[in-house]
């Protein structure tokens, strides 16, 4: 069974990219256009989610990544694991899974990306 992310707070990013390529099955939302970029909104499917950033040369260069609710634990286990082993740079945020069974401090930067449990039941 396949636990939701109740609560995502994004402690660090730096230099994180997903190359669009990994983004297959993944729907883009086009914000705008700017001289350093298209400005993209990532749907992944879940209920609750704010994946940005700008659309770069086949790359996107985020701004921001949250994801939780209904569906999250599905989207995070067989979509986000894929776009993570593919990106570059470094996000670093604290997981709770299903209202504090599992808190966990993922980390997700190059040679690959890891979680770290903080408290499990």
């Amino acid at each position: 069974m396949l636990y939701n992310i109740s609560s995502w707070t994004l402690k660090e990013l730096k230099d994180f990219t997903i190359p669009l390529a990994a983004l297959q099955g993944c729907f883009l939302k086009i914000l705008g256009y700017s001289p350093s970029g298209t400005e993209v909104e990532i749907d992944l499917g879940a209920e609750c989610q704010d994946i940005s950033g700008t659309l770069i040369n086949n790359t996107i260069h985020v701004k921001s990544f949250k994801i939780y609710g209904d569906g999250s634990g599905y989207i995070y286990n067989y979509i986000c694991k894929p776009i993570f082993k593919a990106s570059k740079g470094y996000l670093k945020a604290l997981v709770v899974f299903e209202g504090g069974d599992s808190i966990n401090i993922l980390k997700i930067g190059r040679p690959g990306w890891i979680t770290m449990p903080l408290l499990a039941n």
